[in-house]
């Protein structure tokens, strides 16, 4: 798993995130092609007010007649070649909307998926103001992501 460096800081409860990379990157080594090792990396941008995450690996990609179906609850599209309860993916879409934020999934069946996710950025100001209390209050992105990669 590669971690892009310097990931930006967000307003979102770290439990919560780790969840979310918790689940994708289970699904990218689930559904790694088989004889392959699995390749997944991670990054994110400030859009905004928002941080746009992105969760890419080489597997074996989600047909686009499928990418929004496999958000409700219980849908597996490899119901015997994945173990899973299909709730996943259903868990990522509820947390991050929670937070105001979107979910969807780009790429091309066959040549791997790329998973994005909006969440709210700490605003540089805000931190400031608060004498850093708030970036300090919120998830330190690199360490989830790491612990979520073991």
């Amino acid at each position: 798993v590669y971690v892009e460096p310097g990931l930006p800081l967000v307003t979102c409860h770290g439990v919560y995130l780790r969840q979310i990379f918790d689940n994708l990157v289970s699904n990218a080594f689930k559904f790694t092609r088989n004889g392959e090792s699995p390749e997944v990396k991670i990054s994110g941008r400030k859009q905004g007010s928002m941080v746009v995450f992105s969760v890419e690996d080489h597997g074996i990609g989600i047909p686009s007649s499928q990418r929004t179906r496999v958000f409700q609850p219980f849908v597996r599209l490899l119901m015997s070649e994945a173990a899973g309860d299909g709730i996943g993916l259903t868990i990522i879409q509820r947390i991050v909307e929670l937070y105001g934020g979107t979910v969807w999934i780009d790429g091309t069946e066959g040549a791997g998926c790329t998973v994005q996710f909006t969440v709210p950025s700490v605003q540089e100001q805000e931190a400031a103001s608060n004498g850093g209390m708030l970036a300090s209050k919120n998830a330190n992105v690199v360490d989830v992501v790491r612990q979520a990669a073991l």
